[in-house]
């Protein structure tokens, strides 16, 4: 009886194929990644730009010296948490030493006398209490995750707000929350989502 032709593949053959495939994965996810983090980055300094465009139009045509821009990912302990720092009339991505860069010296408190020492932060409105009736902010809390957030970024290392950190009052013209955590003092500025 003569043995008719065998149909199907080798083992040997399967595992060449197998190898091939493993082959092109370790070639294309690091590179897939990596692209993704790039397009990340990207969206990120965009946000930044524009939210300095429009830090430019509310103060007509001028963005102090060292504002620091922290543009957050969607959920806490996220990766893709970027820092950009406005130097030399140019916003520039800055991981180092935003704390004491970015520290300024004509910050108002909530009576409106100017002089004090901090940093100014610029904020989604939902972070606050934003009244929709008056396009304003109300005295209130800040959100505990954008709260822990910009700490974080400043310190650069995970910081915890406890509940009565959390409360800002408003300056007296009403243009800034005022909001002091950890020994240092905010203002507060917000634009609406």
């Amino acid at each position: 009886m003569k043995n008719g032709l065998k149909k199907g593949f080798t083992i040997v053959e399967l595992v060449i194929v197998v190898a091939v495939i493993a082959v092109i994965a370790a070639v294309v996810i690091p590179t897939f990644t990596s692209v993704i983090g790039k397009a990340k980055e990207s969206a990120a300094f965009q946000q930044a730009k524009s939210c300095s465009e429009t830090v430019m139009y509310i103060t007509t045509g001028n963005v102090p010296e060292n504002t620091a821009f922290l543009v957050f990912g969607k959920n806490a302990g996220d990766s893709s948490d970027y820092t950009y720092v406005y130097s030399d009339n140019a916003l520039r991505s800055d991981e180092n030493d935003v704390y004491h860069k970015c520290v300024r010296n004509d910050l108002v408190n909530a009576s409106g006398n100017g002089g004090q020492v901090g940093y100014v932060v610029y904020v989604s409105a939902s972070a606050l209490q934003f009244n929709e009736e008056t396009g304003q902010i109300d005295a209130g809390r800040i959100d505990n995750d954008a709260a822990e957030r910009i700490l974080s970024a400043l310190f650069k290392e995970k910081i915890s707000v406890s509940e009565e950190q959390l409360s800002y009052t408003v300056s007296a013209d009403g243009s800034c929350a005022v909001w002091s955590a950890n020994d240092k003092t905010f203002n507060v500025y917000w634009s609406e989502d």
